[in-house]
């Protein structure tokens, strides 16, 4: 074969050719395109959300076509269309055009990309799980009674630890409810396997008596904070760990001066934060307790600290969150609105007790979202 790509950036630009080979290519889909709209509309649909086509030509022939978009509403970056001509199957067609879609999509900042399929079509899953994506939704009976929509998502963060990712050790407690939410989150990634035994296997020690971590550091009594924290990491069995992750970003400062094995390599929130958020080079507003506001534990020019007004507002979503109140996604219109106050095109996830507010999605009403928690787990299966 002799293959070579061409990128189409708008609709102005779809040449007859593209259209028929997605007219032929109709029933592949379930439903089939036409059934849901018509094949002009939804060619526009894809360039409405700053779509591209990218089509793989053997010598001049159509052989593939990739649709993305690079403004999806919830997931920015998102695989919309893949078909791949007949007599050209599981020939690495299909992932020539995915690697060539990274690379678009990488270009345009994107941290993970995000894909769709149906839970008929076992061929699409396993070219997904083939080119690193992992299964994260599924919407039932989406397509039809007992048809469902499955949606996978692929980390492009890059970010690469200095082993693999063996056995996990997570101090929680602070609070319990979070901890239960990341262990939650942990355990779904990856959803398609063949064998339970091949989750990422990890230990918790959720020890709700750590003492109140801005009580102790507003009274200046953070030796006996990390005295007490010490006594929960021993009950670790650090030999066997490969790393370990502190489910709290207030605790950040106090990490490195814990008794804590060299062999064991620390996963530090504010770290992976800070790096995430200069992948995208966007203006994130932080939500996080007051001491990581007052004491600056981030540095990074693309982070934005709330006023007084907002910031106090998110100390009650905090506390309602983690006394059970309401659960974090209750808050999603609410801190979006915040955002948007502040002239920021994101919102960082800077304390582990609202987890989850957006789950696995990218974006809200317009707003970029950070999950540090999420976008770990997804690293974390790369890492392994």
């Amino acid at each position: 074969m002799n293959l070579s790509f061409n990128i189409i950036s708008s609709y102005g630009d779809i040449s007859e050719e593209l259209f028929d080979f997605i007219k032929a290519h109709d029933e592949d889909f379930y439903p089939p395109i036409s059934k849901r709209k018509t094949i002009t509309d939804y060619v526009r649909s894809i360039f409405d959300i700053d779509g591209r086509f990218l089509a793989c030509y053997d010598n001049g022939k159509l052989v593939g076509l990739l649709g993305i978009a690079l403004a999806h509403p919830t997931f920015i970056h998102f695989y919309h269309y893949a078909a791949i001509d007949s007599d050209y199957r599981n020939k690495g067609i299909a992932s020539a055009l995915f690697q060539k879609a990274e690379e678009i999509c990488r270009a345009h900042g994107a941290q993970r990309v995000t894909a769709r399929t149906w839970s008929l079509n076992k061929t699409s899953q396993l070219l997904l799980e083939s080119n690193g994506f992992v299964h994260v939704d599924t919407v039932t009976d989406d397509r039809g009674k007992g048809v469902h929509t499955y949606y996978y998502t692929k980390s492009l963060a890059d970010m690469k630890f200095r082993q693999p990712v063996k056995l996990l050790g997570m101090i929680g407690g602070m609070g319990t409810y979070s901890t239960g939410m990341f262990a939650q989150t942990i355990s779904c990634v990856p959803k398609t396997i063949i064998e339970e035994q091949q989750l990422l296997p990890f230990i918790i020690v959720n020890d709700p008596t750590v003492p109140n971590r801005i009580k102790y550091i507003t009274e200046h009594r953070e030796a006996e904070l990390t005295e007490k924290l010490k006594e929960v990491i021993s009950l670790l069995p650090q030999g066997k760990l490969s790393h370990i992750l502190f489910l709290c970003f207030t605790i950040h400062p106090y990490i490195r001066s814990l008794d804590i094995d060299s062999n064991v390599e620390i996963l530090d929130l504010v770290t992976i934060s800070e790096y995430l958020v200069k992948r995208s080079g966007k203006k994130y507003l932080l939500l996080a307790t007051n001491i990581v506001y007052t004491h600056s534990y981030f540095h990074s020019d693309n982070i934005h600290f709330p006023g007084d007004q907002h910031d106090k507002r998110i100390q009650e979503v905090i506390r309602d969150v983690k006394a059970g109140i309401a659960p974090p996604h209750y808050y999603r219109q609410e801190v979006v609105a915040m955002a948007k106050a502040n002239d920021c095109d994101g919102i960082l996830i800077g304390c582990t007790d609202i987890h989850n507010m957006f789950g696995f999605d990218k974006a809200y009403n317009g707003i970029e979202v950070i999950d540090p928690l999420i976008e770990l787990a997804l690293i974390i299966n790369g890492n392994r």
